[in-house]
């Protein structure tokens, strides 16, 4: 959650696969951490409650946890080198 707060304009390099072949993208760091989050909430709202699994939500509440904690601890955009 930091991160995304310290480097908003940070780009990362993924693969997207389409059929058999694959392809590395630089994308905002910002818009693959939004795509994640809504992911990770997707896949909490199609979760059976009955069986043990993956806490998604919990992915998400440590994504804002290091953001409160970034700013808890006095956070600014500047990062010292």
């Amino acid at each position: 959650g930091a991160y995304a707060v310290c480097f908003p304009r940070a780009r990362v390099v993924t693969a997207v696969f389409l059929l058999f072949f694959f392809t590395l993208v630089r994308i905002p760091a910002v818009a693959y951490l939004g795509l994640w989050i809504a992911f990770e909430i997707v896949r909490a709202a199609q979760a059976n409650p009955g069986l043990p699994g993956v806490a998604y939500l919990a992915h998400v509440a440590g994504f804002g946890a290091g953001v409160l904690l970034w700013w808890g601890m006095g956070g600014n955009d500047e990062i010292n080198r």
